[in-house]
């Protein structure tokens, strides 16, 4: 049996390396000029080796953060982190709760609510998040949020209208004079 690294040519002039896999530990043999090769062919389609909690991810894992698709990012948590209760069944929370968590120093309760004061879901920063206690303040918010957009909105729409009229107006009397 060849020693791990031993370097041998082939009939076609090409190097091969006698190599282990990193996943499972199987030994075989190698082109050199192939990089990628770290991994047998039964354990490639598992990923490029990302293992985490002792489990392979997929070839996809993005490190843990991902974008759901109800448009608010989540995180996984491995079992050992101090606000893994907070997780899901999938080990999963929404970044946006683990932001606020972390900054409070402890697990939220599900009756907390974590708004985005400016709308956006992606945006998590600290500065744009407000913790609520229950359903009703949080709604009441959101209503009274539509409800001054809605004002402000109706507000600005009649003063450009009555801009419009008043230089529509300039120019009627400024055609009238001079004509």
């Amino acid at each position: 049996m060849p020693m791990l690294g031993e370097i041998k040519v082939g009939s076609d002039y090409h190097r091969f390396i006698w190599q282990s896999c990193e996943l499972c530990g199987k030994e075989r043999w190698v082109r050199k000029d192939r990089p990628l090769s770290r991994f047998c062919r039964h354990c490639a389609p598992k990923g490029a080796g990302k293992i985490v909690n002792g489990k392979v991810m997929g070839f996809h894992w993005g490190g843990g953060r991902s974008k759901a698709s109800n448009g608010y990012f989540t995180i996984y948590l491995n079992f050992d982190d101090p606000f893994y209760p907070m997780a899901d069944k999938r080990n999963l929370v929404y970044e946006h709760r683990l932001v606020m968590a972390k900054h409070l120093g402890r697990c939220l309760d599900k009756s907390e609510i974590v708004h985005h004061k400016n709308g956006d879901k992606t945006d998590n920063r600290l500065d744009n998040l407000e913790i609520y206690k229950g359903n009703d303040n949080h709604s009441t918010m959101h209503s009274k949020g539509y409800q001054d957009g809605f004002k402000k909105g109706y507000l600005d729409g009649r003063n450009r209208r009555i801009r419009e009229l008043e230089l529509y107006i300039q120019k009627l009397e400024i055609g009238g004079v001079s004509g």
